[in-house]
This record gives C-alpha cells, sequence and structure tokens, in this order.
C-alpha cells in the first residue's frame, strides 16, 4: 500500500514550500471533487424524481380506490331505491 510522503505540506504549512504545494494540490484535486459533487447531485436529482414519482402514481391509485368505493356506494343506494320501489 501507498504511504503518505513527508511533505513540505505536513512539515512547514506556513513556508512558502508548504502554501504552495497546498495551492499546487488544491488546483489538481478540484476538478476531480467538482466531478464528485455534480455526480451526487445528479443523483439525488434522479433519485428525488423517482420519489415524485412514486408519490403522484400512489396517489393515483388512491383515487381509484376512492372512485371505486363512491361508485360501489352509488349501486348500494340505487339497489336499495330499486327494492324500496318494488315492495308494497
Amino acid at each position: 500500500m501507498w504511504s503518505r510522503l513527508n511533505t513540505k505540506q505536513d512539515t512547514a504549512p506556513d513556508s512558502l514550500p508548504g502554501l504552495a504545494e497546498r495551492i499546487g494540490v488544491g488546483i489538481l484535486r478540484a476538478p476531480f471533487v467538482v466531478e464528485r459533487v455534480l455526480a451526487r447531485t445528479a443523483e439525488l436529482l434522479r433519485a428525488a424524481d423517482g420519489a415524485a414519482d412514486a408519490e403522484m402514481a400512489t396517489r393515483k391509485a388512491l383515487e381509484k380506490k376512492v372512485a371505486a368505493k363512491d361508485d360501489l356506494r352509488q349501486a348500494v343506494v340505487d339497489a336499495v331505491e330499486a327494492a324500496d320501489r318494488g315492495s308494497p
């Protein structure tokens, strides 16, 4: 396994070489960090879209159940009214 070298950044962080090394390392690492942040943001946005789609599907299913219940209730009321009209 590769071990970290004893660099100026570690031994003398306030010196000019230590500061230059920190800036250089930051500049070299920045594109990779930005890429990871963008990838994670895209992943979270896709997950949020999926959750919104799932919520919409659940809402539509609930609306269908409510509509079916209303239809059943109306059918029962119609049957009771028909039975009342048919009885003496």
